[in-house]
């Protein structure tokens, strides 16, 4: 049975006055809004707004999008993309089945258009105009145009956006597969809560979801809420089944990962719970925006309190419950959180956001707080787009040009093995392989696409002795700044002495010779 408040007629002093922002106006609507919002008159408007901040959003993604250097991460989805079929899907079988999705869909645009930055990258910069589109809809449907157009202008320049817009990973479009599956989700309450299969695209969408990243599962949680507050036992229970179909369409991928729960184990080394990352980099990207953000927030949520405002629970559910749900288990010795698994939760802060702008009745003070937001979020987008502006400085293509420009055909080269695998030089070989060419890859046992694993398998640099019998110049990479480099020691024990050596923004690289055998 439906909850809605009662209509009293206007002049009735109890009624919050339509005129001030954020007041909650008496309707029959489930979550709330007000009912012309929703009218058929006003859709077109909708759309055409949701269209134009959309490609504003992808263009602020997309641009720059091809000048940071490839990471650890994004060499996973290229090289992983770059594999054949047969093996692409032996590797899921045995590691990253919850980006296997993902990787297929990138097999098919590389095969198209490419592996360099800006093609891989372009994808993410596409699902980033999907959100702020997104986000533009629902907030439009929930509240009003003022509020869709800030949300969608908050949204498009927010830093995590910014961020999973220009990164070859699924995150950007987990984000807009969110954002959409939500306005999928109040149509549905709205129209047609109680039928089964009304909820059909509901579960398929959700399904997609969780096909493309398995923690976008905790997306039900704000709809289940909303749901349960409504008090419907039929539309509680067709809900239920939607979710039940999509679990079980999802099934594999669940399956899968639960087997492969042990790689997500480097979690426990990495402290990403903190204070910092959690109210910080998680959406706002700097110390400034965060605190203007939760500012907002906070008046958004105070206002939605105080007038009782049903359309709350919804964002709020949307952006706190899947991070407590993933810090509660990372809590109870679980590794299970990092800044990117939440971005989906990104379209709620941006509407809430936007919420807490209404609260002001001037919408110069509007304006100006969502100019504000863009001026605040600058230094990230500025830095995300550095040419080293990728986890902690990546300079994989930096490296594959220097050492393009100074070794030459027949020299062997070879790479230390110390960082961790997202880490290490040698991803460089992989995703820039013409820079390398006529090099020797000396320890390489078996490449990547033989592999059930991600990356290269590679002998020991000091069990390479025969296969450096003879060889004259040799190329070592290690990390800048090592102390008593482990791959130039093993090969000064072989003869080799340093000739020079060429810095890269993270790497030193040695050249090495020896009078011929």
């Amino acid at each position: 049975m439906s909850t809605a408040v009662l209509e009293r007629p206007v002049s009735d002093p109890t009624l919050p006055d339509p005129t001030l922002p954020g007041s909650v106006q008496p309707n029959r609507s489930l979550l709330g809004q007000d009912p012309q919002l929703a009218s058929p008159a006003r859709a077109p408007r909708r759309s055409y707004l949701a269209l134009i901040l959309g490609l504003v959003g992808a263009t602020i993604s997309f641009a720059g999008s091809w000048i940071p250097s490839f990471w650890g991460d994004e060499a996973a989805s290229v090289l992983s993309a770059e594999r054949s079929l047969p093996s692409l899907f032996a590797m899921l079988a045995h590691v990253d089945a919850v980006h296997g999705v993902y990787y297929l869909l990138l097999h098919g645009w590389i095969s198209l258009f490419g592996s360099s930055e800006l093609s891989v990258r372009l994808p993410s910069a596409i699902a980033a105009g999907f959100v702020v589109a997104g986000t533009v809809t629902l907030a439009g449907m929930l509240f009003d145009r003022r509020t869709a157009i800030a949300s969608g202008i908050i949204c498009a320049v927010l830093p995590q956006l910014t961020h999973m817009g220009v990164e070859a990973r699924s995150y950007a479009m987990t984000m807009a597969v969110a954002v959409w599956l939500t306005v999928l989700f109040v149509r549905t309450l709205e129209k047609s809560p109680t039928r089964v299969r009304a909820w059909l695209p509901y579960a398929l969408g959700l399904a997609a979801g969780i096909y493309l990243f398995l923690y976008f599962a905790l997306i039900v949680l704000a709809h289940g809420v909303v749901v349960v507050l409504r008090r419907s036992r039929a539309a509680t229970r067709s809900w239920l089944s939607a979710v039940a179909i999509a679990v079980a369409i999802a099934s594999p991928v669940i399956g899968l990962a639960l087997t492969q729960h042990g790689q997500l184990s480097f979690l426990a080394g990495r402290n990403y719970a903190t204070p910092q990352h959690i109210f910080v980099s998680q959406w706002f990207g700097n110390l400034p925006l965060a605190i203007f953000a939760w500012a907002l927030i906070a008046i958004a949520l105070a206002v939605a309190v105080r007038t009782h405002d049903r359309r709350m629970p919804l964002l709020a559910g949307w952006l706190f419950l899947p991070v407590t749900v993933i810090l509660t288990l990372n809590a109870l010795g679980v590794p299970t959180y990092n800044m990117r698994y939440v971005a989906f939760c990104l379209p709620a802060a941006a509407i809430l956001m936007a919420r807490g702008l209404s609260a002001f009745r001037f919408t110069w003070v509007a304006l100006i707080g969502v100019v504000l937001v863009g001026v605040l979020a600058v230094p990230s987008y500025l830095h995300e787009r550095k040419p080293h502006g990728k986890d902690g400085g990546s300079d994989l293509r930096e490296l594959a040009a220097l050492v393009h420009s100074t070794a030459s055909t027949g020299d062997a080269i070879v790479f230390s093995q110390d960082a961790r695998p997202s880490r290490r030089p040698r991803l460089a070989l992989d995703l820039y392989p013409s820079q390398f060419a006529g090099l020797s890859d000396v320890g390489l046992i078996s490449g990547y696409a033989d592999n059930a694993w991600l990356w290269d398998s590679v002998a020991p640099i000091d069990t390479l002795g025969a296969a450096l019998a003879t060889t004259t110049v040799v190329w070592a990479v290690e990390e800048r700044g090592t102390h008593a480099p482990a791959t130039v020691t093993a090969l000064k024990s072989l003869g080799f002495h340093v000739v020079t050596k060429f810095h890269t923004h993270r790497e030193t690289v040695y050249e090495l010779t020896r009078e011929t055998p």
